[in-house]
């Protein structure tokens, strides 16, 4: 879902969200690994980037549904 949305907006030319996205992804899965990787190990890491991933999708569907 994120690539595709990164995917049209760099068709559009609009990079601003692009970045913005990257960077989303970017704090909350190094600040989520920072806090699970002492406690649960890689798979903090795999669940970090997991939820970055979701968080954004959720932001992307929710300004798809509300444009449509």
């Amino acid at each position: 879902m994120n690539f595709l949305y990164f995917s049209v907006r760099r068709v559009q030319q609009r990079m601003a969200g692009v970045i913005a996205s990257t960077l989303w992804i970017l704090i909350v899965t190094l600040g989520l690994s920072v806090l699970l990787l002492p406690r649960i190990g890689l798979l903090g890491a795999g669940v970090a980037w997991f939820a970055a991933q979701v968080s954004l999708a959720v932001v992307v569907l929710g300004r798809f549904v509300i444009n449509r």
